[in-house]
């Protein structure tokens, strides 16, 4: 779960990113954050299947 301030910056950059309003240097934030994010929550499940071992590296 996410605290209510990582709610408003994620909900203040995809905002400006659907307003067109990024900058190259926040759009760039968002992907690693988000990328960061998935990987963590795949892994998390993955690992919750037993399909994954110590070191494995996901790609996304």
């Amino acid at each position: 779960m996410l605290c209510k301030d990582c709610k408003d910056f994620i909900g203040n950059i995809c905002q400006k990113a659907q307003d067109g309003r990024l900058s190259e240097m926040e759009g760039d934030c968002l992907f690693r954050c988000m990328t960061m994010l998935l990987r963590d929550i795949w892994g998390e499940l993955n690992f919750q299947n037993g399909d994954r071992e110590e070191g494995d590296q996901w790609k996304l």
